[in-house]
């Protein structure tokens, strides 16, 4: 979660954020190869396809992006350390999303988020939207578990894709009038994504 953080600082302004540019991992020859990939996923067109599932038995599992160049095609991948799930392909737009998720807990302090990643494929680059993020300060005062709360402040980025257009609105909640947690999550607006950026165009 960490890596797909730092996309969301990556030359960013207020009106422009540019995604984080897929490397080639590999180059593939075999077509016979890429037939039988080809099988195992839904996300595909004649150009590329993408493996979306983990599979133990061969290499090219989970996260791997192919794209045609001639008489090859080039391998890019996802981080593994990162777990995404809930893969949708639009294909029309030329856009794979999936979802992305944090917990972290210890005693008096809980915080979680959620991201929307976006592959633009064209661009073979990816952006990680911070779509719910709440984080929870509180003081243990006694073994039946009685506390005082510090912070409960939240954040939600409710999204709508369509024609490469993202409509995002924002809400924050907190417990107290001060809050702290509000910029974490996506702005408001209306973006459309363009040559591996997402572009403001309204709000």
């Amino acid at each position: 979660m960490a890596m797909l953080l730092q996309f969301n600082l990556h030359s960013q302004t207020d009106r422009i954020y540019e995604f984080q540019r897929m490397h080639v991992s590999d180059t593939v020859y075999d077509f016979g190869l890429i037939s039988e990939l080809r099988k195992k996923t839904e996300i595909k067109t004649p150009e590329f396809f993408f493996i979306e599932e983990r599979y133990a038995e061969d290499a090219y599992g989970w996260g791997h992006l192919f794209y045609k160049d001639g008489n090859k095609f080039l391998v890019y991948s996802l981080d593994g350390s990162i777990r995404v799930f809930d893969f949708k392909f639009s294909k029309d737009d030329g856009i794979i999303t999936a979802k992305d998720e944090y917990y972290h807990g210890s005693r008096g302090f809980v915080t979680t988020s959620q991201s929307l990643i976006i592959i633009d494929i064209p661009a073979v680059s990816m952006y990680a939207m911070t779509t719910y993020a709440h984080i929870e300060e509180y003081e243990i005062l006694n073994d039946e578990g009685d506390r005082i709360d510090h912070k409960d402040d939240s954040c939600t980025s409710e999204y709508f894709i369509k024609k490469r257009i993202v409509t995002v609105e924002k809400e924050c909640k907190s417990f107290k009038k001060v809050m702290e947690n509000c910029e974490s999550c996506f702005p408001s607006g209306t973006y459309k994504i363009e040559g591996g950026k997402l572009i403001k165009i309204n709000g």
